[in-house]
């Protein structure tokens, strides 16, 4: 059989290894490699390759495909391949152990026969194994607004926010750069508008860093245009009947009607002025404050 330089190279190197005890393989006409006591001068022969390292990693990944090292931290990492026979796992950082998990104290295993499923292993454990399947992951839920903030929309999808997205926040301005959901058209377009972002607004994602909540301040006289109407936290509507640099004086039948600006915004009364729609035509309300210059 011809061989090339390489091939030569690999047979005498397999020849070395018969001569010290080793196993050396032969490779098939298929094109496989099989192990083999003896030399077949018809075809190449090779050194048997030494099998790799032996890792948690790749144990976890080869017994257990759905784990995941970020999301699935294990409560220690110091396992041997002793330690861990095939179908076993540790506990994940966290996981409430069950009767019949081993762990190990010294060198000898004990199995779990008394615990309360409250009982939660971390570092400071000890090494803690089992053959049970991985806990189911929890369903996603949108991650929550900045304290006292909101996002614009909140019937958002895990695929509609890829890691290093978030929806724009309630009253947030769309920047160069986010994204919009054109229905119809879609899935993902650049934003068409610079309106702030309202719930009838389609959904807005950014990988902007979130801004910081700007300080607010009372509203002013100046703040409010002829044809306001404020609400209430019960629901109710109102006109004012004056506006001071005090406050407004509502119509209200047995009690007094004058709200100041700081009472106004501290009850949390909303105010739409005329003419502040969003794209469908409804009225916008807005919190009776203003960011402080």
């Amino acid at each position: 059989m011809n061989m090339t330089p390489d091939q030569i190279e690999q047979w005498k190197d397999a020849c070395n290894a018969l001569r010290d005890g080793e196993r050396i393989q032969v490779q098939l006409l298929s094109g496989e490699w099989s192990d083999t006591a003896i030399f077949d001068p018809r075809l190449p022969h090779r050194r048997k390759p030494k099998p790799a390292p032996w890792s948690l990693a790749d144990h976890m990944r080869r017994f257990f495909p759905t784990w995941d090292e970020a999301t699935m931290p294990l409560h220690r990492t110091d396992w041997t391949e002793d330690m861990l026979p095939d179908g076993w796992r540790p506990l994940l950082k966290g996981e409430a152990y069950k009767n019949g998990d081993e762990f190990k104290l010294g060198s000898e295993w004990r199995v779990e026969t008394n615990v309360s499923s409250y009982q939660t292993t971390d570092y400071c454990h000890y090494h803690t194994r089992t053959r049970r399947p991985l806990p189911k992951a929890a369903p996603w839920t949108l991650p929550p607004p900045p304290a006292g903030q909101q996002w614009h929309r909140t019937d958002w999808t895990e695929d509609m926010l890829p890691e290093g997205w978030r929806p724009l926040l309630y009253d947030e301005i769309p920047q160069f750069g986010d994204q919009v959901w054109e229905f119809g058209k879609g899935p993902w377009g650049k934003y068409v508008t610079a309106e702030p972002r309202h719930s009838a607004h389609n959904h807005t994602r950014t990988m902007r860093p979130v801004p910081s909540p700007p300080r607010m301040v009372p509203l002013t006289r100046a703040d409010v245009p002829f044809g306001s109407v404020f609400r209430a936290l019960s629901g109710s509507d109102f006109l004012p009947v004056q506006t001071s640099d005090h406050g407004i004086t509502l119509a209200l039948h047995g009690e007094s009607g004058f709200r100041g600006w700081t009472q106004l915004q501290s009850m949390g009364w909303l105010i739409h002025r005329p003419g502040d729609n969003d794209a469908d035509g409804k009225p916008v309300w807005r919190k009776c404050e203003k960011e402080a210059k």
